[in-house]
Parts: C-alpha cells; structure tokens; sequence
C-alpha cells in the first residue's frame, strides 16, 4: 500500500544554505585533485562512457544548470548540479516550488569507494559558493529523502538550516513514469527525526537526482 501512495505522493525535506566565512571550503587539493566547473568538454571526457550519467549530464549542461566535477587521474570523484533560479530543475520538484526562485542543487553523488572522506561536504560547499560568487544574493537550496540519514546530518554541519517540508503531487502512468504536478511547501513544519517517511523516486531519468551518501 505505501509503494501505491509513493507513486502519486513524495515528501522531501529541503534546507537553504546560511554558510559564513567560517564555512568556505578549503582552496588545497591533494593527489593531483581538481575541481572543475562543467562544460562539455569535461562531461564527454569523465562521463562520455557512462550513459546513465553523460546523456542527462549535458541535458542539464544546454538547459543552462551549472555543474560541479571533483576529478582525479582521469576519473570522476564527485558531481553535483544547480538549477537556475525558475528553471525547470530538478524536475523532480513541481513547477509551482521552483517557480519561487532560487538554485536548487541535485544530482550531487560521490563515487562509492570514495564515500567518507568528506567529498561529499567539500562538493556542497563549492557548489553553495560557486552560485553565490555568480549571484551574490542568490539563495542556494537542497533537499533529500527523509530516509537520507546521512545527508540530513551533513547540510547542517556545512551551514545549510532545514526549511520546512516539501509534499509532492505526482501524475503517474502505469510502465511510463511519473511526473510532478503540484506541491505544497510547508515552511515553518519541523523535520521529523527517526520516522520512515515516503521517499521521492525518479521520475525523468535524471541520474542521479537525488542526494547520495556522502
């Protein structure tokens, strides 16, 4: 029954970063590591092998998303992605959300055997002042699914404050997808701690959308 209600009904929870001084990330990398801001040159040449990631990537790359790479001896280490403010990304947000302004980050993902080792935390930080030194007066968002222990515990810790609830409407076509409708951003309501809530599935082939483990 809960597997039904998901494919019409998600919840996510959403933070909005209020990082200082005292949060800007690091500018020293170590073992020949580089940060690089996506174009199509660097999506073809780390993810020109991987069609669940490159075939989305430049989607998001021509709609005018900005990116973020962590690359090291020719592989990727991490990747993350913002939406413009009123873009239609994330598209597994509803219009109606996206419509109110600011960069939604999504598709933000650290490669398995290089999870716990701050990636993750150092990726976010970079995306958040990355868009800020574009627009500084840009407000910088990011959610994840309440089952998502992991990040819920490391937005705060880099300055991101939790910002309400977010319910999703969802149309749904039987061996088709899904696709966001409307949503209600519940604002002033609490993130909920050690409940198992809806969590928001993929809808567009956007992969990854949602925030992996750090």
């Amino acid at each position: 029954m809960i597997d039904i209600l998901t494919r019409f009904k998600t919840v996510t929870f959403p933070f909005k970063y209020q990082g200082t001084q005292g949060h800007a990330p690091s500018q020293a990398n170590s073992d020949g590591e580089q940060w690089l801001v996506a174009d199509r040159t660097n999506i073809d040449l780390f993810f020109g092998a991987d069609r669940s990631r490159h075939r989305p990537f430049i989607r998001f790359w021509k709609a005018g998303c900005l990116g973020l790479f962590m690359v090291r001896d020719g592989n990727w280490i991490f990747c993350g992605w913002s939406g413009m403010p009123g873009s239609r990304f994330p598209s597994y947000l509803p219009q109606n959300i996206l419509k109110r302004g600011g960069y939604w980050t999504f598709g933000v993902h650290t490669r398995e055997e290089f999870r716990g080792k701050g990636y993750y935390k150092q990726g976010m930080l970079r995306l958040a002042h990355l868009i800020q030194q574009r627009d500084p007066e840009g407000t910088v968002y990011s959610d994840t699914n309440p089952s998502n222990a992991a990040v819920r515990h490391a937005l705060p810790s880099i300055g991101f404050k939790p910002c309400g609830v977010i319910i999703t409407y969802k149309l749904w076509v039987p061996r088709v997808g899904h696709w966001a409708l409307w949503g209600k951003w519940l604002r002033n309501e609490p993130h909920p701690s050690g409940i198992t809530l809806p969590t928001l599935s993929n809808p567009t082939g956007e992969s990854p959308l949602k925030h992996k483990e750090p």
